[in-house]
């Protein structure tokens, strides 16, 4: 299936925008305390919408494996927010962050599979990355996912809910 043009990634990003805002500092990061300052001062950047600063603070951290920084560059990303829009980009990202179980990562990888965004459109990719944002506490991905179910069969939701669940026990804590 074809990507969804860039324009509803715009659209698509305040609400994103608007997660960021309230998005907690993800607990598992343990580093050095410069990576922690500098994601402070990089969360701070970007909701000052100083994306330049924003950018060159989280970088480093995103590439130490910090999630929550991951997740703001993602967003960044597919939305040409102090970067050129570049979705796929975008979408690894977020990849990389919802990988380590961050809630809001889960959910906006959610939405990029949902609308094609910087991947092929996958609704049972999206069920999947909506049930482990819903376990991991972020309840709006509950309505979604029962949005997404009303497409799918009875045999992928089991599926999708399968995978979904030995992933995340697989997964470390």
């Amino acid at each position: 299936m074809p990507v969804i043009a860039l324009p509803f990634a715009r659209r698509a990003g305040f609400a994103l925008a608007l997660l960021l805002l309230m998005a907690p500092s993800s607990g598992s990061f343990a580093a050095e305390e410069s990576l922690e300052a500098d994601l402070a001062r990089g969360v701070e950047a970007f909701r000052d919408r100083d994306y330049g600063s924003a950018l060159r603070w989280l970088e480093p951290v995103a590439n130490a494996g910090e999630a929550q920084a991951q997740f703001i560059l993602g967003f960044m990303h597919q939305n040409g927010r102090g970067v050129p829009a570049d979705a796929e980009k975008g979408a690894a990202l977020l990849r990389q962050s919802a990988e380590q179980g961050y809630a809001y990562a889960q959910f906006s990888l959610a939405s990029s599979y949902r609308f094609g965004i910087g991947v092929e459109q996958d609704l049972l990719d999206a069920h999947r990355w909506l049930l482990l944002a819903e376990r991991n506490g972020y309840d709006p991905a509950r309505q979604i996912r029962m949005v997404i179910e009303a497409e799918l069969r009875p045999d992928q939701i089991a599926r999708s809910r399968e995978d979904a669940f030995a992933e995340a026990s697989a997964a470390p804590p």
